[in-house]
């Protein structure tokens, strides 16, 4: 199934770039450049590798990051079939005695559900294309597969590393996609019907209770893990700069060795107090950080001022808002010279303010007046005619607009983006 999956994928994948963020995904994975709020690091690196089989000839680079998806898109299909065989095999009352017939069923059922999911038209149009959906359905994949077979594997000693390495792994496709942390309800449920398989009293409120904490466990990540890390990181670092005048970025690097001093002391406590499942729970998320430190290239390559830049994440401070999608989704603005009432481009919030105090032109005059995007498709003429009360602004008129205006203003800018509507707040 693989080995068919690959093949088809690799023969019908785009030979250049999709629509949507397909383009900057392959420019920003080729070069490890900053793409749009919030990241795709892990899909970058993984890509830039990809990119070098293209051997230097720029046209085929497009190809090798849409021929990743497709092989990522392989390998989801054959852990699909590897958990299809593993979930067929529990209708067999003795593995041990299995028959030809019952062989021939088992994995009858894994290709049969493997390539129908293969040949299925939303799974086939991501797996031929430089997008992220590819990518993370592997993680998912593995994911699933790794909750099986820690199943398998239970009562055996050392069952728990699945366990760990399921956490690594969803931290690691944080960096690709939020998707794999739909996988944790199904994880919690395999976890719950192993461990207590003949609950009986109060069997559904223990049911319900389960999908309650699988769903806590979403938030956890989701709300804390994600985006704490980050914010406490900001607050030390505004706090070392501002209070005691230490060099930049002293406050992050104090709370980072603080965090990793409290999870040493935390592993080293439960080991020596014979807590296996406290360690277990603080190893994972040990290991859910260490994933999500890919993350910390989007940093590095940021402070490179690489050509695709997008909110510039520099420090951790700038880093949450770019998580947080705050400056592209909340906040654009028009920036126009006020004395020749054209238009420049378009900037983040954050961008506006900090060119400001910065003393930067960001590519406009001193003396810009910020006005909301409401006002975009508005000419100098019938500005009056788009009221601010209005939040959307339709990307036809903006672009024909910009072009207008860039075709004779040669220090103008302007940022192209994905949807087809620009929310005004």
């Amino acid at each position: 199934v693989f080995l068919t999956a690959c093949i088809v994928y690799l023969m019908t994948a785009e030979p250049t770039a999709s629509w949507w963020d397909c383009g900057e995904y392959i420019a920003t994975a080729d070069k490890l450049q900053v793409g749009h709020p919030p990241g795709a690091p892990t899909f970058q690196l993984i890509g830039a590798l990809f990119s070098n089989f293209a051997g230097g000839d720029l046209t085929k680079i497009a190809y090798t990051i849409n021929a990743m998806s497709a092989i990522c898109s392989a390998f989801t299909i054959l852990f699909l079939f590897w958990s299809i065989t593993m979930l067929a095999k529990k209708f067999v009352k003795k593995p041990e005695e299995m028959t030809i017939a019952q062989m021939i069923a088992i994995f009858g059922s894994g290709l049969i559900g493997s390539l129908a999911y293969t040949f299925s038209d939303t799974f086939w149009y991501s797996a031929v294309e430089g997008e992220v959906y590819a990518m993370s359905s592997c993680f998912t994949a593995i994911v699933f597969w790794a909750i099986l077979k820690w199943e398998s594997q239970a009562d055996e000693s050392h069952n728990l590393r699945w366990l760990i390495l399921i956490a690594f792994l969803i931290g690691i496709s944080i960096g690709v996609h939020l998707l794999n942390l739909l996988a944790i309800p199904a994880i919690t449920y395999v976890y719950y019907f192993k461990k207590f398989p003949d609950v009986q009293k109060g069997k559904k409120k223990k049911f319900i209770l389960v999908g309650v904490i699988s769903m806590l466990l979403v938030a956890f990540i989701l709300y804390f893990v994600v985006p704490y890390i980050v914010i406490f990181a900001g607050k030390f670092e505004i706090f070392f700069t501002n209070s005691f005048g230490a060099p930049f970025n002293t406050g992050t690097i104090v709370y980072f060795i603080l965090l990793i001093a409290a999870i040493v002391f935390g592993l080293y406590y439960t080991t020596k107090k014979n807590k296996p499942i406290l360690n277990a729970s603080i190893l994972s998320l040990l290991f859910i950080l260490v994933g999500y430190t890919t993350f910390f290239v989007l940093v590095i390559r940021a402070n490179a001022n690489t050509p695709i830049n997008e909110n510039a994440p520099k420090d951790a401070t700038s880093l949450l808002t770019y998580l947080n999608r705050y400056d592209v989704y909340l906040s654009w603005e028009k920036v126009l010279d006020t004395d020749s009432e054209k238009f420049v481009g378009i900037l983040p919030l954050a961008d506006v303010h900090r060119s400001k105090s910065d003393n930067e032109t960001a590519g406009a005059a001193e003396g810009q007046e910020v006005c909301l995007a409401a006002q975009l498709a508005a000419s100098a003429e019938d500005a009056d005619a788009t009221h601010l009360s209005e939040p959307t602004v339709y990307l036809e008129k903006a672009a024909a607009k910009a072009l207008d205006v860039l075709s004779r203003n040669k220090d103008g800018f302007f940022l192209m983006i994905e949807s087809a509507i620009i929310d005004g707040y």
